[in-house]
């Protein structure tokens, strides 16, 4: 258990606090608990705009606040029945591009690489307006797909979808750009020569 501990993500302050927070409760040492309370004081409290950031935070608070009323007492973990947050997809991004703008353009072609928004546990595949293309697994909950061609222009549905055939909640769009109509070269005609003039014509002398 405490290798998954220290295999957990502490990117920011409250992932670190949530990884000393594993790692007290599967050692019980005190001073674990004491980095989880120097953590816990220096955290702000979430606006509730991340779920994920409100369920951890909010298991901090109450594990911490248990174990300042039970210090001695050893806290039991026990597998959740659901999952904190629901598992939906939210938005389209391109990972080359402004990863704010979740409905990129993509040109007609396709080929651009884009990522899935939102909360996952595992993703096998992506509908695009019905048509299924294989998604990705970069890292946890971490998919990408390659936009493919499209012969018509504007926005397109994007639909996830679990190993086990079922679509998630939610949907997202990205939109195809015009395709390029190559310009069309001049035509250049080979010039007529001039109209022969009978005046011009040369005249045979006769001698008499």
């Amino acid at each position: 258990m405490l290798k998954q501990c220290d295999s957990m993500a502490g990117g920011d302050a409250l992932g670190t606090a949530a990884r000393d927070l594993c790692t007290a409760v599967t050692t019980g040492e005190q001073n674990a608990w004491d980095q989880v309370d120097t953590d816990y004081a220096a955290l702000p409290q979430p606006d509730g705009s991340s779920c994920l950031e409100t369920a951890a935070y909010q298991v901090l608070a109450n594990l911490v606040q248990y174990h300042r009323a039970h210090p001695g007492a050893k806290v039991a973990t026990q597998p959740g029945a659901n999952t904190a947050c629901p598992l939906a997809l939210s938005g389209i991004v391109d990972v080359a591009q402004d990863a704010t703008a979740l409905n990129p353009h993509v040109p007609a072609e396709g080929g651009t690489v884009l990522r899935l928004m939102g909360r996952f546990l595992a993703v096998s595949a992506v509908l695009v307006n019905g048509q299924s293309v294989a998604a990705t697994k970069n890292a946890e909950n971490n998919y990408d797909f390659v936009a493919p061609p499209s012969s018509a222009a504007g926005p397109v549905t994007v639909q996830a979808v679990a190993p086990d055939g079922s679509v998630l909640t939610g949907s997202a769009e990205y939109t195809y750009d015009p395709a390029e109509v190559p310009a069309t070269p001049p035509t250049t005609t080979e010039p007529e020569p001039p109209a022969s003039n009978p005046a011009d014509a040369p005249t045979e002398s006769v001698s008499p």
